[in-house]
């Protein structure tokens, strides 16, 4: 396997192909550039209108269908409606034999298999599979949820998508949300609905609870809070149940809903839907067969008996498009070469190769550094208190509701990898130059141009999808082929809804990798936000774990599967969220494991899913490298782009992009248009055949084509600018009959998936109400954030911040809360924490916060904390008026209790950090010249080392054996020479005389806490840790500076270990 090969690919895949091949559209199309023509319209019209395209534009669109029935008919219809019916129409027709994306008839999909040889066969009995519309299916349910007889024999269950925010209680509802009360009546509706109960019985308890409150308040409150789903229905069916309306009518059965005389007709006539549904040739050992849905034999059959169905469900609810949704499972055998897939799976790790955001997304990358600051490493947050926008941090920026800012468009410009947009124009120019119309890429062109791969994190599995281009079965086998490859989220986007329980893929699906090790994949169930897109959402069960989000989930039945066959639960107050510093891990308490939710449909997760589903999805690949379509950067806008290519794998199409400005104005008569889009098609070399994409969606035209040309105008007028990709040759697709197609196959990474951070270290519970608000009774430390440019930072600590020290040191400071002080050497702090003096320092920069300082200073209580803030207060306005800084906060003190322990631990730590912030500060007022602060830290880390670990040969022994990144530029010859010396106690430190004491407090400090950190913690990480901070204390929070420090760190060490072995 070559040694970059990221991803590995699944032994099957997914045939995605339109139902009719190219050579079946039509030779002449409608003049829609010159004056009305409603007769010529009406003759193309009656010339289309047959067969499998009005039978697959009738399950489409039956309003369309409707328009042209009358226009064929000779009705009289106004000429603009005209136009726009033949306009839509030419779209479909374009659609139907160009566009692979399953829709309806127009598009379906098939098995495929990656075997020795190719085995490929078209057959014409394709079967139609078809289900009621979640829209519909949403207002029947809203109905009979109105019927008060009914409901009160129905379960109910609180929505697990509620969110308390103090006196209120909060449920999504459409793109926003709905609130309420959280009245003690509502508080108690909720506690006993944690498990599904019978509406009536929760009355009953809530009227027993409220002996004052009238039995009708009590039901109209109920009522209201399933009416505004903060209770959730047994008659809705969870997102995997694969019969939402064979769901409903069971749940009406067991309620004897027939019985009840206000819904017994709807009883039965949804009954004699489902039978209509069901009625019909039944396909034998068809995978569709699962969902209680029917599959049938060709689409004419289906497009008639339709006819009878349609208005009879129209009766019951008006809601959806159509109130019948269609799937088409083509009767169609396809075995491709293995070659093909290990094509695709090359194709899948030079496209993460080749990431333009090796970070992940820049508004996870806030987030991430959001939770670091705020409860830090080694924690865990429940997940609603995190997600909570009052007490937590909310959501990351951009998403609903979200309290951070959305990252600066700029900001993911940022997080590129350096020379990746200048590479890439210049590989844009070089082809324009060279009229070569493509882009050949290489291993050293993807190396030069991509991350450092083997530093980044990558999502454990994706999809990939190929348009094959070969003229004949034959042709693949002898490797005579190409691939124009798309890349899709994660396993399951474009293939999940088409897969069956049991099936091929589903085996795939059930043994999806993970990014940690042992980590529960878990399948998210959710209700979309807009009802029609639980169409797309709802897939079967794949996962044993299930976190179903907003549901009713009733308890097994006697019968059902074995309890351990039943997937297990994972309640959304029982996950919780720790981090390290790479990323963000969910995790469930009850199993002590971390959890990697993930979801088996391709819809956009920032537009249909609920928030709190979306944040979970995400998560697990937020600070992942992200894998997209082959990212442009700064060349994306350019107006032409050529083809890229890897091997046999086109990585990106010929790509042009035509605005508004390149042709005359909206209004222009067609002849002017025309001159101008013929001059652009000049000038740019455009192709006469192209694919239109409108975001996900593509249209393949002939813009020699007049009414093609019109199309495309068309969607100029509205959308301003259009992008066209060079379309395929037809005979590429000669090897499937012709069909336009998409060959999506799975792909699971390569590379073992990472250590938990469970085993590493326990995390230590936090709540957001763990810090310690400024002045509050059981503050500890007033927590100053000083505003200041970084290069003003030292000055500050060196020769301003003892004077505050001293100010602190001051007996009527000390005296207000029963404390008294005493100062350390030059007014600087002792190393005990019973003093109020103790203070200690960071430098701090993030994406969303400026470069400041952070001062910690101990306080006895609220009076002293007041004291000491007006101290603090007083010293930022001198150094103010001296123009060295902008603002003062006080904050809130966030301890890192999961990094360095909480109680007698992380008093101890404290202890470190006055430590050393008072020999760091002393060592910033060395005269200039006395020692390059790179060796000094390089000292300083060999100290904090041989104090933790218990001797200076166990501390030069763990520098060694923990080599870090090696720095950007190596540090000079004379630095490594001083820092070793320093280091390895060659040379005296300077101004040994101040800096041996506190440098020996410091040790004295690091033992102590070292006998105090309780077991559980990782002792390592707690070790780098202490030197990370030494570092930002010495320089600040810069990675380079910190590596080359380490990097001095380790070969004074092993220069020490040298010298011993020779002793």
């Amino acid at each position: 396997m070559n040694s970059h090969r990221l991803y590995r690919p699944a032994p099957c895949g997914l045939l995605r192909a339109a139902s009719s091949p190219a050579g079946s559209a039509p030779s002449a199309w409608p003049d829609l550039v010159g004056d009305p023509d409603p007769g010529g319209w009406r003759a193309w019209l009656q010339h289309v209108w047959q067969g499998p395209t009005a039978a697959a534009i009738r399950t489409a669109s039956r309003s369309l269908a409707r328009r042209v029935e009358a226009i064929c008919a000779g009705e009289p219809v106004p000429v603009k409606d005209m136009r726009r019916a033949v306009v839509s129409v030419v779209r479909y027709v374009l659609r139907e034999t160009s566009r692979p994306t399953p829709f309806g008839l127009f598009a379906g999909v098939a098995d495929v298999e990656f075997t020795a040889a190719a085995d490929v066969g078209w057959g014409g009995r394709h079967r139609v599979r078809v289900r009621a519309d979640a829209e519909w299916l949403n207002e029947v349910i809203t109905g009979l949820e109105q019927c008060a007889p009914l409901l009160e024999r129905l379960p109910v269950t609180i929505s697990t998508l509620r969110q308390p925010h103090g006196g209120w209680l909060t449920v999504p509802s459409g793109s926003g949300r709905v609130e309420i009360r959280r009245t003690p009546a509502v508080r108690a509706a909720e506690a006993a609905t944690r498990t599904p109960m019978v509406f009536a019985d929760m009355a009953a308890c809530l009227a027993a609870q409220f002996p004052g409150v009238a039995a009708a308040t009590i039901n109209a409150m109920l009522t209201e809070l399933v009416r505004q789903r903060f209770l959730v229905s047994a008659l809705r069916a969870p997102g995997t149940a694969p019969d939402p309306l064979g769901h409903l009518l069971a749940q009406l059965q067991r309620v004897n809903a027939a019985e009840i005389a206000a819904v017994s007709e709807t009883v039965a006539e949804l009954r004699v839907v489902q039978a209509m549904l069901a009625d019909g040739i039944r396909a034998p050992g068809d995978h569709g067969d699962r969902h209680g849905d029917q599959c049938r034999a060709r689409e004419e059959d289906w497009d008639g008996r339709r006819v009878g169905l349609e208005p009879k469900m129209r009766l019951l609810a008006t809601a959806g498009r159509s109130p019948v949704v269609t799937d088409l499972r083509l009767d169609c055998r396809v075995q491709l070469p293995e070659v093909v897939a290990e094509d695709m799976a090359e194709a899948a790790s030079v496209l993460m190769r080749l990431t333009a955001q090796p970070g992940g997304h820049a508004a996870w990358r806030e987030y991430h550094a959001a939770f670091l600051d705020r409860y830090g490493t080694g924690t865990l947050v429940a997940l609603p208190e995190l997600v909570d926008p009052g007490a937590g941090l909310g959501y990351p920026g951009g998403y609903p509701g979200a309290v951070l800012p959305e990252p600066e468009p700029g900001v993911e410009a940022e997080n590129r990898p350096a020379g990746r947009d200048a590479g890439l124009l210049a590989l844009v120019h070089r082809a324009i130059i060279d009229q070569a119309g493509e882009i050949v890429l290489n291993e050293e062109t993807v190396a030069a141009l991509g991350a450092d791969i083997g530093q980044v994190r990558i999502p454990p599995h994706t999809e990939l999808s190929a348009r094959v281009h070969a003229t004949s079965p034959a042709a693949l086998d002898r490797g005579d082929y190409t691939l124009t490859v798309s890349p899709a989220r994660a396993v399951g986007t474009m293939t999940g809804r088409f897969t069956s329980a049991g099936s091929p893929l589903a085996e795939v699906f059930a043994q999806v990798p993970t990014t940690v090790a042992g980590a529960v994949p878990a399948q998210v169930s959710a209700p979309m936000i807009y009802p029609h897109a639980d169409n797309i959402a709802r897939t079967d069960l794949f996962l044993p774990h299930i976190i179903s989000l907003g549901e009713h989930r009733p308890p097994p039945a006697s019968g059902e599967q074995a309890a351990s066959k039943r997937p297990v639960l994972l309640d959304v107050e029982d996950l919780a969220v720790t981090a390290d510093f790479d990323q963000l891990y969910l995790v469930s308490r009850r199993l002590d494991r971390v959890v990697e939710p993930h979801v088996f449909h391709a819809l956009r997760l920032d537009k249909q899913p609920p928030t709190l589903a979306r944040f979970l999805i995400a998560m697990a690949r937020g600070r992942a490298a992200r894998y997209t379509e082959f990212d442009w950067g700064t060349a994306a806008e350019l107006p032409y782009l050529p083809r890229v290519r890897y091997g046999r794998c086109v990585l990106s199409p010929a790509r042009w992009r035509l605005t508004i400005d390149d042709v005359p104005a909206h209004g222009a008569d067609w002849a002017a248009f025309d001159t101008a889009f013929r001059r652009w098609r000049r000038r740019w070399r455009t192709p006469a055949a192209v694919e239109l994409h409108e975001d996900d969606r593509a249209l393949r035209l002939d813009l020699t084509e007049p009414a093609h040309a019109a199309i495309l105008r068309d969607r100029l007028d509205r959308a301003g600018h259009v992008v066209l990709v060079e379309a395929p040759d037809p005979a590429g697709d000669r090897w499937l009959d012709g069909h336009a197609h998409q060959v999506v196959v799975p792909m699971l990474s390569t590379r073992p998936p990472v250590p938990c951070p469970l085993e590493r270290h326990r995390p230590v519970p936090v709540t957001n109400t763990a810090g310690q608000l400024p002045g509050a009774s059981d503050t500890r430390w007033l927590s100053a954030k000083l505003y200041a440019p970084p290069g003003l930072h030292s000055r500050i600590l060196a020769e301003h911040l003892p004077v505050l020290l001293d100010d602190l040191s001051e007996p009527d400071l000390n005296q207000p809360d029963g404390q008294a002080g005493h100062s350390g050497p030059g007014g600087r702090a002792e190393d005990g924490l019973g003093t109020a003096s103790a203070v200690w320092w960071l430098r701090y920069r993030d994406a969303t916060d400026p470069d400041h300082l952070r001062i910690r200073v101990r306080t006895t209580g609220p009076r002293h904390y007041g004291t000491c803030a007006a101290a603090v207060g007083a010293w930022a306005a001198r150094l103010r008026e001296h123009g060295m800084v902008r603002r003062l906060i006080l904050d809130t003190y966030d301890p890192e209790v999961g990094r360095y322990g909480h109680g007698p631990a992380l008093e101890a730590a404290e202890r470190v950090f006055v430590t050393d912030s008072t020999a760091v500060g002393a060592q910033l007022a060395l005269p200039p010249g006395a020692a390059a602060p790179a060796a000094l830290a390089a000292a300083g880390f060999t100290a904090i080392t041989a104090a933790f670990t218990g001797s200076t040969a166990a501390g030069m022994q763990w520098l060694i054996e923990h080599p870090t990144a090696p720095p950007d530029t190596p540090p000079d010859r004379a630095v490594r020479a001083e820092a070793i010396a320093l280091a390895t106690g060659a040379r005296d430190l300077p101004d040994a005389n101040v800096l041996v004491p506190l440098w020996d407090a410091r040790h004295a400090a690091i033992t102590a806490y070292r006998d105090r950190l309780p077991p559980g913690f990782d002792v390592d990480e707690v070790l780098a840790s202490l030197l990370h901070m030494h570092h930002i204390r010495v320089t600040g929070p810069h990675r380079p500076a910190e590596y080359q420090a380490l990097h001095l760190a380790r070969a004074a060490a092993l220069t020490w270990r040298a010298r011993k072995e020779r002793q």
